[in-house]
């Protein structure tokens, strides 16, 4: 049987060495130190707008399934059709049929939201000369909520488009407005119940 032996390393603190592979594992382990391990671009610390559109949009994906299959689970649950079915095995069938219809559909609209506001947001922020403020964000909230109500403009009857357009719009401008307020350090601390 192996074990594991202890030698003493340059700075005479101990090092364990695997038994199994024949291997200083510390020899891989360059950054002892409390130095960074990422890597940066010139100038830059952290996440820039274009990387953070991956992750609201996977968020926006994984709130639209969820919601969109909780809603599923209660259409299921409530369908007059569910009691008429015989056995366990087709009502179990028939309620994840429902919930994975509605939780798809859902998930493709809010997925596509997510990419609308990722693409303003970067195109907005880099027109305005990589500039990363909170006007990026509402502007960009407002114009995907009027991209999404867009297609009820051109479908047909302009008038109900237009308010369509309009609460489309205002919905863009509310959401917008609290992605600010949970984002900002005031405005979260004021959410919070913070002084």
């Amino acid at each position: 049987a192996a074990s594991r032996t202890a030698r003493m390393s340059d700075n005479q603190r101990p090092v364990m060495v695997s038994p199994f592979l024949n291997f200083d594992p510390a020899l891989i382990n360059v950054n002892q130190g409390n130095e960074q391990q990422y890597i940066f671009a010139e100038g830059g610390q952290g996440r820039g707008r274009f990387e953070r559109a991956f992750s609201a949009i996977g968020g926006c994906v994984l709130g639209g399934v969820s919601v969109g299959g909780a809603r599923g689970l209660y259409s299921g649950l409530t369908d007059a059709q569910m009691n008429s079915l015989s056995s366990s095995t087709l009502r179990r069938s028939h309620l994840l049929n429902h919930m994975v219809r509605s939780g798809g559909s859902l998930a493709q609209t809010a997925g596509c939201i997510g990419l609308f506001y990722g693409i303003y947001d970067f195109t907005l922020s880099k027109a305005r000369g990589d500039v990363d403020d909170n006007a990026n964000t509402m502007a960009a909230s407002v114009l995907t909520g009027l991209t999404y109500k867009l297609p009820g403009l051109l479908s047909g009857d302009r008038r109900a488009g237009l308010m369509g357009l309009a609460r489309g719009g205002a919905a863009g401008l509310v959401v917008g407005a609290s992605l600010v307020a949970l984002t900002t350090g005031e405005g979260a601390r004021r959410l919070l119940g913070g002084d």
